[in-house]
């Protein structure tokens, strides 16, 4: 879907409700900005942000179910990859 504006609202709630889970989990690690397991969960966020902000964009021509599979796959692969580190760094 490249044109996104019939569910701007959506996106745009979805994204401040990310913010604000971003905000209290780098406040809840307490780790340093420059340390490694930080750099690395804002890298996982910002990716995930990226695949919220997305929506139904591809420029390849795929079906909606393959393009949800894909979704899917990818978001829970990354969600997982940050829950490990979040537990990493309350451990530390």
């Amino acid at each position: 879907m490249i044109n996104r504006g019939s569910v701007r609202h959506i996106l745009v709630e979805k994204i401040s409700t990310f913010n604000e889970c971003e905000k209290t989990i780098l406040k809840e690690i307490r780790a340093h900005e420059a340390d490694f397991t930080t750099l690395r969960i804002n890298y996982l966020l910002a990716k995930l942000k990226t695949y919220v902000g997305m929506v139904r964009i591809s420029e390849y021509p795929i079906s909606e179910a393959q393009w949800l599979d894909w979704f899917k796959q990818e978001v829970w692969m990354l969600f997982e990859e940050l829950k490990k580190l979040i537990r990493f760094a309350e451990s530390i």
